[in-house]
């Protein structure tokens, strides 16, 4: 996955998702059978981070 967080001082107040949390909310919102493909963090928040998503949809036929 290609994966671009925002870079931020380690104590900030707002820290990105790694990808593997990432992965997992994609999982439960999609289906385990999506991937990410990509994940670019959004700047600009005041208080909540916003991540931009591509995936992959499989389906069973």
């Amino acid at each position: 996955m290609e994966f671009r967080p925002v870079r931020r001082a380690a104590g900030a107040f707002q820290q990105s998702l790694d990808p593997e949390e990432i992965t997992s909310v994609c999982d439960r919102a999609f289906g385990s059978e999506s991937r990410p493909l990509s994940a670019v963090e959004l700047g600009m928040g005041m208080y909540t981070a916003r991540t931009r998503s591509s995936w992959l949809a499989r389906t069973g036929r």
